[in-house]
């Protein structure tokens, strides 16, 4: 069965206010094996570096990865730079709903998010 969780109880209640040119890091603690989800072609750098939205009818990619890492089974840390930001859209929240997506849906629950910039 697929994990559900709510994505307003895992982000900080605060966190930086974002704008293009910021470098955001996010840390994340896994209760579950990122290892059952990765392999040898594919770890979660493949999320970040391919994220994407749609935004009234375009394809918008407003991260670009600048470093990965992922340490054991339980830890990723991503820094990320905003290159592109729309006014009326937090694409923070964005990204951070679908990664959840992503590993609830592998059996993976988010224990702990970390926002910070850089």
């Amino acid at each position: 069965m697929v994990i559900s969780q709510n994505l307003n109880k895992i982000l900080p209640k605060q966190y930086p206010e974002i704008k293009k040119g910021d470098t955001i890091r996010l840390t994340v603690f896994v209760d579950g094996d990122l290892q059952e989800l990765v392999s040898g072609a594919f770890d979660l750098d493949v999320f970040f570096n391919s994220w994407e939205y749609m935004a009234q009818g375009k394809t918008l990619r407003p991260f670009k990865l600048m470093k990965y890492t992922r340490e054991g089974s339980i830890k990723l840390e991503a820094d990320i730079k905003m290159v592109r930001k729309a006014k009326d859209t937090n694409e923070l929240k964005l990204i951070c709903q679908d990664l959840m997506d992503v590993l609830n849906f592998h059996h993976i629950r988010i224990s702990s998010l970390i926002i910070e910039c850089i």
